[in-house]
């Protein structure tokens, strides 16, 4: 076959169609002398011809032809498929030539000057077969490399088909709910046990739109969001709505994909209702115990502290009355910050009241409580005080308890500010004193209240920044944007 041809000088297929004798003659010898045998032709019609029946390896052609013109020649050759690749080398005068060179120097064809001399035609016609040689041996590169990716291909869609097969059977097999959807919401794939946990047909569920099987619609927005950020997401609690008007808990595992230019999302959904109604009931009895600790650690203690001084005062009334009016009154501050700890206390067992106060309201009664039990000048600045969300008044208002609670237990400070900074898209909020202080770097997270400070804040989207150094007093400082928080 040609693409496999050696274009040596013993094989190399030459077709010259050059008019002249004498120039014919000229070529023929320094051809044949150099070991090639070239067929040749006058008349350019047998010529084009004898090149369709059997392609040649080079032509040279003649500037002047009989028959048809030389650029029509040209023409001709390479508008068939079987010339079209074949290197032509174009003989002339140089008059000649650059007459015509504009017309054929589009087709890529070369030049050889009349006179002519045996080493530039040597020279040109052996180039020109070495890059017709690399020309057929890149053809055959390229069809070995097509058939190799053909085969490639072709065990690629049976591996395609064979992981199509796989996943439709753990669609259907699956126990967990399954959902492939795109960025509209339109279900695309369902498993039966998504259909199940919703009480509908896997038929009806593709009619519908993901969205409405939310409680909450805003939390598909919040989940596509993040996968589009992290592309994927695992653990991501939803509330779900049952065709039968009941909802229940599910986590989803999701993906982010891109399918032929389409973004979609797959989602892996398990019922955790039980889970998460006993991980409510733990959290509960949780808060019980922290308020019960709460209760005998700050209003027991003050109320005995309270009914020691009532006791003293009465036997020291007469002896001393400057003494007893002190104690008169450091019992009446003692009884305010009891009273404002036990409204605390209410209010946390009942948060639903917190949802009725502004976070300067609830940071007050902390402070009132905070005096009483710390013997500290406790003091509230407030900046802009407005309502927030339900979230995150409750978060702060935890946070800035926990810190209180810390100054009244460890922190032997005299003097404690309380600073609440309203902004347009958030707020900050602070607890300073100026008590012993402590070295971070060395107190666990889980002591003083850190961890849950931190979760807390974390929770609502917060930052929390804790500074403090062994005798010189301790800032937490917290402060929430709007946006942030929102997302």
């Amino acid at each position: 076959m040609a693409a496999k041809q050696e274009l040596s000088a013993k094989v190399a297929d030459i077709l010259m169609v050059v008019d002249s004798g004498e120039d014919r003659n000229s070529l023929v010898e320094i051809l044949v002398n150099d070991g090639y045998k070239p067929r040749q032709f006058e008349d350019s019609q047998l010529a084009l011809e004898a090149a369709f029946a059997q392609p040649p390896s080079l032509i040279l052609l003649d500037v002047k032809i009989l028959g048809m013109s030389s650029y029509e020649f040209c023409q001709s050759l390479k508008k068939d498929e079987r010339t079209r690749d074949v290197p032509i080398i174009f003989a002339g005068k140089l008059d000649e030539l650059q007459d015509c060179i504009h017309k054929f120097e589009i087709m890529g064809i070369d030049f050889i000057c009349k006179p002519l001399h045996e080493a530039e035609v040597l020279l040109r016609v052996k180039n020109h077969l070495r890059l017709r040689e690399v020309q057929f041996h890149l053809k055959e590169l390229v069809a070995e490399r097509t058939a190799e990716l053909q085969r490639l291909l072709h065990e690629h869609s049976l591996e395609l088909s064979s992981a199509r097969e796989q996943i439709r059977v753990f669609f259907e097999s699956s126990p967990l709910g399954l959902a492939l959807t795109n960025f509209a919401g339109q279900f695309l794939e369902v498993n039966k046990s998504l259909a199940d946990m919703l009480r509908t047909t896997e038929a009806s569920l593709l009619q519908r739109n993901a969205s409405d099987v939310y409680v909450d619609p805003r939390q598909r927005v919040q989940l596509l969001n993040q996968l589009r950020e992290k592309g994927r997401l695992q653990d991501f609690t939803v509330h779900i709505l049952r065709d039968d008007g009941n909802t229940f808990y599910a986590r989803l595992n999701s993906s982010r994909l891109v399918i032929q230019g389409e973004e979609l999302f797959l989602a892996m959904v398990d019922d955790v209702s039980e889970q998460i109604a006993a991980e409510q009931k733990a959290a509960v009895q949780e808060e019980r115990e922290r308020l019960a600790r709460e209760l005998h650690d700050s209003v027991s203690q003050i109320l005995f502290s309270a009914g020691m001084i009532a006791d003293a005062t009465l036997g020291l009334w007469d002896k001393d009355p400057a003494l007893g009016q002190q104690n008169l009154e450091i019992l009446s501050r003692m009884i305010r910050g009891a009273s404002a700890e036990m409204r605390s206390l209410l209010l946390e067992m009942r948060p639903d009241t917190l949802r009725d106060q502004t976070l300067a309201v609830l940071l007050e009664t902390l402070a009132v409580s905070a005096r009483a039990r710390s013997q500290a000048e406790v003091s509230l600045k407030v900046n802009g005080d407005r309502q927030f969300a339900d979230e995150v008044t409750l978060a702060l208002h935890r946070i800035a308890q926990e810190s209180l609670n810390n100054v009244a237990k460890h922190a032997e400070a005299s003097e404690v500010l309380i600073e609440l900074s309203g902004r347009p898209n958030g707020i900050l909020l602070s607890i300073r004193d100026d008590g012993r202080g402590f070295d971070p770097q060395v107190i666990p997270s889980g002591h003083l209240g850190i961890g849950i400070m931190r979760e807390r804040a974390q929770k609502i989207g917060a930052t929390l920044q804790i500074d403090s150094e062994p005798g010189d007093g301790t800032a937490v400082i917290v402060s929430w944007e709007e946006a942030r928080g929102g997302e």
